[in-house]
């Protein structure tokens, strides 16, 4: 997996524990399966935009891209 994927799905992942919420409660609010954010998180699965956007969402997150030149 690409280090900016792993980095990402990192912060999202403390952004999870910082608002003290599970795995399932997060699936829940972002509309995808709990088991695609456990994959996610354990990093064994690429997850499609949509479900990074829809799980950002859930953690009052957005993603911005930005250039890496």
């Amino acid at each position: 997996m690409p280090n900016a994927y792993i980095e990402l799905i990192d912060s999202l992942i403390l952004r999870r524990r910082a608002l003290k919420i599970s795995q399932r409660e997060l699936a829940s609010a972002a509309g995808v399966s709990w088991t695609e954010v456990a994959l996610m998180e354990q990093k064994k699965h690429m997850v499609q935009l949509r479900a990074l956007l829809r799980i950002a969402a859930a953690l009052n997150c957005k993603l911005v891209a930005v250039s890496v030149e």
